[in-house]
């Protein structure tokens, strides 16, 4: 035999051996990323039901905000047509009350 060919048997029996170690390390690949996928699945499904209540929950939320929108709108809106309809007899009615007292305080002076 020739150191060529022990060479190229050696070469051959090598590659071999790598061969192989690289279909056992992907067969143990194959196998974790199975378990994995196994593991993640039902995870991805439990986030997925978590993301829907949470998006009926804001739903809720914002109707509860429209709502409350709408609420205060109505005593903006009260409060506006109350201060008109009060302030201005108010107003009227203070003036009178000045008035009655200057007059009082000049029929007082005059005695």
């Amino acid at each position: 035999m020739s150191a060529s060919l022990i060479l190229w048997i050696i070469l051959t029996v090598a590659a071999v051996a790598v061969a192989v170690f690289i279909c056992m390390v992907l067969w143990q690949l194959f196998g974790i990323l199975g378990k994995v996928k196994d593991e993640v699945t039902p995870i991805m499904r439990q986030v997925e039901k978590a993301l829907e209540e949470v998006n009926q929950e804001l739903a809720r939320v914002d109707d509860i905000i429209k709502a409350g929108e709408q609420v205060v709108e109505k005593v903006n809106t009260t409060t506006k047509i109350a201060q008109e309809a009060i302030s201005s007899p108010l107003i009227k009615i203070v003036s009178m009350g000045a008035g009655i007292k200057r007059a009082f305080d000049s029929l007082r002076r005059r005695k």
